[in-house]
């Protein structure tokens, strides 16, 4: 599927994908159209998780490939969680600390939960006086660790 030139939304709702009323089954591709310096922000909205797949505004969504995707909101009181790429990505938690950039994509809504997955991982905050639980989840057949970042507002970090 194709986006338009103009700002797209694509919602990923009940198993189907939709867009401008109309549910689509069988997707493998979304290419939202334009590029990351257009001005234009494409957006998906889901109650799943997002997988980073390591390249700027590029995510899995349901197995649905999603390209030049700027904004994603995790809607109907989701547990959608952000998952890392097996490469190194880039997470920013923004001021108000609603809002997560990974991969210059703006996440909004989600369970406040970052599996950073594989590679080197960045994880910076612009919020004042936030707490940060790190867990460290063995993996047996690869004997590599994932950490699993969880964010929430308080008064240390820990």
């Amino acid at each position: 599927m194709i986006g338009t030139d103009g700002a797209d939304t694509f919602g990923f709702l009940s198993g189907e994908l939709h867009t401008y009323g109309i549910s689509f089954t069988g997707i493998e591709e979304v290419n939202a159209g334009g590029t990351s310096n257009d001005g234009i922000s494409d957006q998906l909205n889901t109650e799943t998780d997002v997988n980073l797949t390591g390249n700027q505004e590029e995510l899995r969504n349901a197995n649905i490939l999603f390209k030049d995707i700027e904004q994603v909101a995790f809607i109907n009181n989701s547990n959608g969680k952000i998952v890392g790429s097996a490469i190194d990505d880039s997470f920013i938690i923004a001021s108000t600390g609603d809002k997560l950039t990974a991969n210059n994509i703006d996440f909004t809504g989600f369970n406040k939960t970052i599996d950073t997955g594989e590679g080197t991982d960045t994880v910076s905050t612009l919020v004042a006086n936030s707490t940060w639980s790190l867990s460290t989840i063995q993996k047996r057949s690869h004997k590599q660790r994932n950490y699993l970042y969880q964010y929430r507002k308080s008064h240390r970090f820990r």
